[in-house]
């Protein structure tokens, strides 16, 4: 039953991704045939650049807020290179290494890149990059100080985790990879995630035929259980049984030797069975 349960999940649960990562991919191509930038051509390159570590899904999500935050791909590219390099050296999960870098970046939030050894004071940055183009800190454009932001950034991720590079994909972890390999498998599955979307899709709309559905499941987890159950208290029933016949003895031994003079049987309502199937005696003292 139980078993029954977890697999009728977990399909549920692969569909749903499945029919997820489809919308997303259509969603990219329609940004890209809309803006002219190459969404899942990025996507790829960012996976690449984390040595195929991160997920389809996350890879995605990050490279889409990083464009709408007006990166261009060879700057996604590089933080992705950087997240792989800061996760190798500080042993940390490379997802939230690579979100937290698209984060700090495209929000100019230090708190987020603490953790990774990065240190951005903003007012540095800003200087820093208005002194290397010619202009007054205080007129850059929003553009301009996300840049500023990303330049400073980078620069410390070469300067802590450079020296990682030429052996990064030895010591990344193969479990990971594993992980991520299955996950493709989604990927690759979404095609096939069509007949069973239009059969969500009605049965979404229709209510009778939701009802007649879960009742099914029901019956058949019904079904399933009851056997489970019986089995459950037959066995409870023996273990009182076990459990009584043995308290029983012990009080006979606590008594002493005894003598036959009463006869008495041990029957258990609803079993029938008497104790051992003999009769146990004792002798009543005084």
């Amino acid at each position: 039953l139980a078993a029954s349960i977890f697999a009728i999940g977990a399909a549920f649960r692969a569909l749903e991704e499945a029919s997820n990562i489809k919308n997303q991919i259509r969603g990219m191509e329609i940004f890209g045939e809309v803006t002219g930038i190459a969404m899942v051509s990025i996507v790829a390159d960012v996976r690449a650049a984390t040595g195929g570590l991160l997920q389809f899904r996350d890879a995605a999500q990050a490279a889409q807020i990083a464009t709408a935050a007006g990166f261009n791909a060879n700057q996604i590219k590089e933080l992705a290179s950087g997240a792989k390099l800061a996760s190798v050296a500080l042993g940390r999960d490379l997802t939230d290494s690579f979100n937290r870098l698209i984060r700090g970046v495209t929000k100019a939030e230090p708190e987020l890149l603490d953790e990774l050894g990065i240190v951005l004071r903003i007012d540095d940055a800003t200087r820093k990059f208005a002194q290397a183009n010619n202009v007054a800190a205080k007129s850059l454009t929003i553009a301009q100080r996300r840049a500023a932001v990303f330049n400073e950034v980078s620069r410390q991720l070469a300067d802590n985790f450079g020296d990682f590079e030429e052996n990064a994909d030895e010591l990344v972890n193969p479990i990971t990879r594993l992980q991520t390999a299955f996950s493709d498998l989604i990927v690759d599955a979404r095609a096939l995630v069509g007949p069973f979307e239009v059969i969500a899709e009605f049965i979404a709309r229709n209510t009778g035929a939701a009802a007649t559905l879960f009742a099914g499941f029901a019956v058949a987890i019904l079904k399933s259980a009851f056997p489970a159950l019986t089995t459950l208290t037959a066995s409870l029933q023996n273990i009182a049984l076990s459990a009584t016949g043995a308290f029983y003895f012990s009080v006979m031994d606590v008594n002493g030797p005894v003598e036959t003079r009463t006869s008495h049987t041990l029957v258990f309502s609803g079993s029938g069975e008497t104790l051992g199937g003999k009769a146990p005696t004792t002798q009543i003292s005084g």
